[in-house]
């Protein structure tokens, strides 16, 4: 079932959430008919987990045409700009949930201390081309202050066998922390850690990590594994009225 990964009360008094779908809840693919169940699902089953949890409802969402790029859109009003290509999405705006859509790539959420949140979809394309250095610039023009990142169930090194000259791109860009080896002893890349040098790279330092891994863990689905269509999702949002 649907998971909290982490909450936090801004100064401006704003409470902010980053949750992540599972398997239990359904897929939540874009253009899955089935995704308006699959979202209600995931709001049940974390009302049910923490009653002070309320995750808006489905029109209130934004998801992305995801592409593996470094585009940003900027969410004004809750569900703006549902549906547009972009591999990341920030919001000033209480009430507005960002969606990442999600098999194997590393979901990543960000809270500004000012007052606004991101999501950004990054895979090894995405994270090479500067997805995460793009929505973090976007998030700081819209909403100035300290940033915490949450990053989200993902593929780990574990199962995530990558080829020799690809994975050099990565060291050269990144550093030897990208560098791991699988369970079966095939070259491998530490994705995490390179979204996490990034991030540091860019003053971010306080980031929550869920290391469960997609391919290995079955309450979340995984490309990599077994070709699956289906997706889970993370969403961040803050909520419409200060809690007290």
């Amino acid at each position: 079932m649907a998971r909290k990964l982490t909450q936090r009360r801004l100064s401006s008094g704003q409470l902010v959430w980053v949750a992540m779908s599972e398997v239990a809840d359904g897929d939540i693919a874009v253009g899955n008919p089935e995704q308006s169940v699959a979202t209600k699902n995931m709001a049940h089953s974390l009302s049910s987990s923490d009653a002070h949890l309320a995750l808006p409802p489905g029109e209130h969402w934004t998801f992305l045409q995801q592409v593996h790029g470094d585009q940003v859109v900027h969410v004004d009003r809750p569900g703006g700009q549902n549906g547009l290509t972009a591999d990341g999405a920030v919001t000033d705006c209480p009430g507005a949930v960002l969606a990442i859509a999600v098999a194997d790539c590393l979901p990543i959420a960000l809270i500004s201390e000012g007052g606004g949140v991101a999501a950004l979809h990054a895979g090894w394309r995405g994270t090479k081309d500067g997805i995460i250095e793009a929505t973090v610039n976007q998030l700081r023009k819209v909403s100035p202050g300290e940033i915490a990142a949450v990053m989200g169930p993902s593929i780990g090194p574990c199962c995530y066998a990558f080829g020799l000259a690809d994975r050099q791109s990565f060291v050269d860009q990144f550093g030897s922390s990208v560098v791991a080896t699988t369970t079966d002893g095939n070259p491998a890349l530490n994705l995490r850690a390179a979204a996490i040098c990034s991030l540091n790279s860019l003053g971010i330092n306080e980031i929550v990590v869920d290391d469960v891994c997609t391919s290995c863990d079955d309450r979340h689905w995984s490309y990599r594994a077994s070709k699956a269509p289906q997706r889970q999702a993370l969403v961040v949002w803050q909520e419409s009225t200060p809690s007290l």
